[in-house]
């Protein structure tokens, strides 16, 4: 299947309104190979016609099926351990003293763009690990995506080798069992975690989550342009708790997105607070 940049901006457009990411001309091949099924399964004889059917026709569901195909959703266990130590060792302790000054048993985080679950099952994991006396505290981990496939994976909770590939052995052995050359995360940590599709550029749906403590947001917004950016991070803002902390990817910044976050210096990473 061929496509003119004609064709290509028009997709690209479409995209971006709907979901906030934005392929650049130099992207057009990737596009092309992502939606030539597409196309074919929708009888569109070309990418115009197949803009139309997504434009016109209303489909949602041929609208999500366009989605899975362009999100990307490279994961794994522990990824970037440095920062997940960090969150173990400074953040947790310092958000529970904080709460029970105030004497708030709750605590709630947010993985945004959670893709197959290794992140917000691994954010389980360390509080399993890490807050051994929290009786009466209500602990609730909300993760969302845009793409249903990996929200899907995420519900199934089996990996192949790479994915746990950081595991310690400890931890691989605690909470994880064999089936054949895969890996299934136990029932006691998949029960810790609320699945939810959610687009980040749609304020209505990020406002219906409300009260975070932790908000990691990793190694999404560099698929923003600085509009969506400024707003998915002022939406970030309305929905932390006061002192919440925000953890970005390696090499991600809010430096020039947003000034209403303050930066924290931690031993092994950098964090945001409310």
């Amino acid at each position: 299947m061929d496509i003119t940049l004609e064709e290509f901006r028009l997709l690209r457009d479409f995209i971006y309104e709907r979901i906030g990411v934005y392929f650049e001309d130099k992207k057009m091949y990737f596009l092309k190979t992502r939606i030539s099924n597409r196309v074919a399964e929708t009888n569109s004889l070309n990418a115009k016609e197949y803009y139309r059917f997504l434009k016109f026709q209303n489909s949602d569901d041929e609208l999500k099926k366009l989605i899975n195909l362009v999100t990307t959703n490279e994961t794994y266990f522990f990824r970037d351990f440095p920062q997940m130590t960090s969150f173990a060792e400074e953040i947790l302790p310092t958000l529970v003293e904080e709460k029970r000054q105030k004497n708030d048993r709750t605590i709630r985080i947010w993985s945004a763009a959670c893709s197959t679950g290794d992140e917000p099952y691994t954010i389980a994991i360390i509080l399993k690990e890490h807050l051994k006396n929290l009786e009466g505290w209500r602990i609730e981990i909300i993760a969302t995506d845009i793409n249903t496939e990996v929200l899907t994976q995420c519900d199934r909770g089996t990996y192949i080798p790479r994915a746990v590939k950081d595991v310690p052995a400890d931890i691989l052995k605690k909470y994880f069992s064999k089936d054949g050359d895969k890996f299934v995360i136990s029932d006691e940590i998949k029960k810790m975690v609320r699945l939810k599709r959610l687009n980040l550029i749609n304020s209505q749906e990020v406002k219906q989550i409300r009260n975070i403590d932790v908000l990691f947001c990793r190694n999404v917004l560099i698929y923003f342009d600085d509009k969506a950016k400024k707003q998915v991070v002022s939406d970030f803002f309305d929905i932390l708790n006061k002192g919440g902390f925000v953890l970005l990817g390696v090499g991600e910044s809010l430096g020039r997105i947003s000034a209403s976050f303050k930066l924290a210096r931690l031993k092994k990473t950098l964090v945001y607070r409310k």
